[in-house]
């Protein structure tokens, strides 16, 4: 399926969620939480800046055109690494297109806290922290919080958290939704974030706006920005034959987990290595994050689409000297792609394009050999069947094997594997 047909249906489906929920609102009084926020630092804590997202939005959500929106929404999270400070930037803004999302919306709220131990419930263990009172967005600008100490509000590596953000907004205000996961209360529910107990319907393929939080950890944990397609994301086109947990079941968030790091995505679902050119706002999105690895695995839909190989390595070329002028220190790390269950003739240029990616060209650090990882053997035009969710992207099994490999790459540049030095990593 190409790229751009998967993208619609999520999108689609993603409408097809909210909408059914919306449809529900109800108008009425909402009881106002009288919690003080917890008390704000004056900047950042000791250590270096990282950003966690809870996935980039790659569609528009339209259907609030009858009634305005007063809502909540919880987002799982877990962090790889101890946080020492953070804050939360929250945007009404189309990532993959790099455009902002016109009107007026309210954040009135935002809580945070650990999860109970159901990890298939919106319930906090214990009332959550009231981070912040909100403030106003308007023609996709960024509302952010204020910086949190973790004295005050903890968060730890490996435990399981909730993001809760209040919205409102007026009737037919859009919103940009991503492919992630979330469970959102429609009901008039924008003051009920700080509610111990679950609420909101589980979403498993939309979440709304563009949301991450920004925050300090160790100065020696290491830290990866992915840039790219689908296939570095959690979503696929049936999420409730093959379920996810949003980012956290990302590779690239596995990878931080087994090694203790960080990992910042700047990928979403629907792009093209074109996605990412030298004047995109989405190279900075981070502002002051710096990595030590950066991965870019991009070209699938390119590909697909029947672009030429030549037209494809110019732009990887434009993609890679991009990521080098703006982070020169960090390694980074090219990927073969897999299949997509393309025609012969389609995946031809696949094959070609994977036969010069691995002689590590454009001063690439390392290659990450995912086709050789995860095609099946006994039909190269598909992946194997228990690594993939839909014949185009993965499981949670796929993830977990992809975020084994880039380890292995990683170990291998630094030294510290089999083979140090080698240009590319196959299972």
């Amino acid at each position: 399926m190409a790229e751009r047909s998967v993208r619609s249906v999520r999108a689609r489906r993603a409408l097809t969620a909210l909408a059914a929920v919306a449809s529900l609102l109800l108008a009425g009084c909402v009881p106002v939480d009288a919690t003080e926020p917890v008390p704000r630092s004056d900047g950042p804590g000791a250590g270096r800046l990282v950003d966690y997202s809870f996935g980039h939005t790659a569609a528009v959500a339209k259907q609030f055109a009858d009634a305005p929106l007063d809502a909540v929404q919880r987002l799982p999270f877990t962090l790889a690494a101890d946080a020492t400070s953070f804050r939360i930037h929250v945007r009404n803004w189309n990532y993959l297109s790099d455009e902002p999302v016109q009107g007026a919306l309210e954040i009135t709220g935002v809580w945070m806290g650990r999860q109970g131990d159901d990890p298939e419930s919106s319930a906090y263990a214990e009332k959550p922290a009231y981070v912040a009172e909100g403030g106003p967005i308007t023609d996709g600008a960024t509302y952010t919080s204020p910086w949190i100490s973790a004295s005050d509000v903890p968060l730890d590596a490996e435990t399981p958290m909730l993001l809760s953000v209040g919205l409102r907004a007026d009737t037919g205000i859009p919103l940009a939704v991503t492919g992630g996961v979330s469970w959102l209360d429609l009901l008039g529910a924008s003051k009920l974030g700080g509610v111990e107990d679950a609420l909101g319907t589980w979403n498993p393929s939309a979440s709304l706006l563009d949301i991450w939080i920004e925050h300090t950890v160790a100065p020696d944990t290491p830290v990866l920005f992915s840039i790219g397609h689908s296939l570095n994301a959690p979503g696929n086109v049936d999420p409730v034959a093959s379920p996810h947990e949003g980012e956290i079941t990302s590779w690239p968030q596995q990878w931080a987990r087994a090694v203790g790091g960080a990992a910042s995505t700047l990928a979403v679902s629907g792009a093209w290595t074109t996605s990412f050119g030298p004047e995109s706002p989405k190279w900075m999105t981070y502002a002051g994050a710096v990595p030590d690895y950066v991965s870019i695995w991009s070209s699938s839909s390119d590909l697909a689409s029947g672009r030429t190989l030549a037209d494809v390595q110019a732009s990887m070329q434009v993609l890679v000297e991009r990521a080098r002028k703006l982070w020169p220190d960090a390694r980074i790390i090219g990927f073969t792609e897999p299949p997509r269950s393309n025609k012969a003739d389609v995946d031809a240029s696949r094959t070609a394009y994977n036969t010069w990616i691995r002689t590590k060209p454009l001063g690439l650090d390392a290659v990450v050999d995912a086709d050789a990882a995860l095609t099946d053997p006994a039909d190269p035009l598909a992946l194997q069947a228990g690594m993939t969710a839909d014949g185009a992207h993965f499981n949670a099994a796929g993830h977990e094997l992809v975020a084994s490999l880039f380890t292995e790459a990683v170990e291998a540049l630094e030294g510290s594997g089999p083979g140090g030095g080698a240009a590319t990593v196959t299972p």
